[in-house]
């Protein structure tokens, strides 16, 4: 009887801890049963009617294309029958819905909570979920959830629950249970994980949900999440914490390039206008100027521009500039022959920019690039052809 009562209480837990996950997940959930090949809506939760700014309750029994008409011209309703039927799930990450009342770009899952019954979930709404134990199978709903889901004690900082989503992104099978420690799983960074657990107990403390950004390495790849902290306290006897997590790292890794692109643009710019009107006698100290500024916008310890000679067979340095720790090279590098670098000149006249990463790249019957690159204490190099009326004229270059 003991171990009943026992197993009975961890399943109360379990069903708790999913209740107030739930609650707190901003999804809507539709549930539409099959029959006789069609769909027919059963259930909706609170935060779907909000999204659709319907009463479903009203709507129990309906054809699925008397509630959302404009279906029909797509195939969601075939696709929603194939899960009801065979069982798997179907994703989309964004569907364009319009109608008299409602219109917007939505993100669904869709899922078979039993044969011939489906959930189909919507991404993106402000609402929190509400939803009761007795309305929906909470596993298969969990399972829907296209986020990953962890919960565990703070004070052991063991998990005791990770969604179907969270284990497929960590990598554990289906043999593996769900006690980990918690931050050997999500490896935060250093500075990270001391920001989160002071996260950890303030919500605690405050009884309120936390959401930010932070970062983790997980197979030695730097990953963006989108977190979001959630306490429970009064429902269970012990502290659990709940923590939703969203790769976002395409997201941040775009934002970072567009912030790089926009600095350097601004760097341009400025550049350019300095340019105008300028006195001709303070070229080569202007080009000094600019050619500092954007090796140090880069990170890289040197850059330099060549002009080439009329008939391109020679090239001379015109301005450079280095980090201290590389000594001038300018006076050495004039009046280059070009013959001799036959793939490197090819990308110049097609105004192509030439790149080395490393030395190793080059081919071993290219020595007289790879004598050029020693003789300048180069080991990478990115070139940029400078070209003045579709004619070749010189080159940027930025090494390393």
């Amino acid at each position: 009887i003991g171990e009943i009562l026992r197993v009975e209480k961890e399943l109360m837990e379990k069903e708790t801890i999913a209740q107030l996950i739930i609650e707190n997940n901003p999804i809507g959930m539709l549930i539409y049963n099959l029959v006789d090949g069609e769909l027919y809506f059963d259930l909706g939760n609170p935060a779907a009617e909000v999204l659709l700014d319907r009463d479903l309750k009203l709507d129990k029994g309906k054809h699925i294309l008397d509630i959302f008409p404009t279906l029909k011209d797509t195939e969601l309703p075939h696709e929603y029958k194939k899960v009801a039927e065979f069982g798997g799930t179907y994703q989309t990450e964004r569907v364009y819905y319009e109608d008299e009342e409602i219109s917007g770009f939505y993100s669904v899952f869709v899922s078979q909570l039993a044969p011939k019954k489906i959930v189909v979930t919507f991404q993106d709404i402000a609402e929190q979920i509400s939803r009761t134990a007795n309305e929906l199978r909470l596993a298969s709903i969990l399972k829907a959830i296209p986020e990953m889901v962890i919960t565990f004690d703070p004070e052991n900082e063991k998990t005791n629950y990770i969604n179907s989503w969270g284990r497929e992104f960590l990598g554990f099978t289906e043999g593996d249970n769900d006690r980990h420690d918690f931050y050997e799983i999500i490896n935060f960074s250093e500075n990270d994980e001391y920001r989160f657990k002071e996260i950890v107990l303030q919500a605690m403390e405050d009884q309120s949900v936390w959401n930010g950004i932070l970062k983790i390495n997980l197979k030695k790849k730097n990953i963006s999440l989108d977190v979001r902290v959630i306490p429970h306290l009064e429902e269970l006897e012990k502290r659990y914490i709940s923590v939703i997590l969203r790769d976002i790292s395409d997201m941040a890794k775009h934002q970072e390039e567009l912030d790089f692109r926009l600095s350097f643009e601004s760097l341009i710019i400025q550049i350019s206008a300095r340019f105008v009107n300028m006195d001709v006698s303070r070229l080569n100290e202007e080009l000094e100027k600019v050619i500092r500024e954007v090796v140090e916008f880069v990170d890289t310890d040197r850059g330099y521009v060549y002009l080439f000679s009329n008939d391109l067979q020679l090239m001379s340095c015109i301005a450079e500039w280095n980090n201290l720790a590389i000594s001038p090279k300018i006076d050495s590098l004039q009046n280059i022959p070009t013959s001799n670098l036959v793939e490197w000149m090819d990308n110049m006249r097609k105004g192509e920019p030439f790149l080395i990463s490393s030395l190793d790249e080059l081919d071993p019957n290219d020595f007289h690039m790879r004598e050029l690159l020693v003789s300048a204490d180069n080991k990478s190099l990115v070139d940029v052809p400078i070209m003045l009326d579709g004619k070749l004229f010189g080159f940027l270059g930025l090494a390393a």
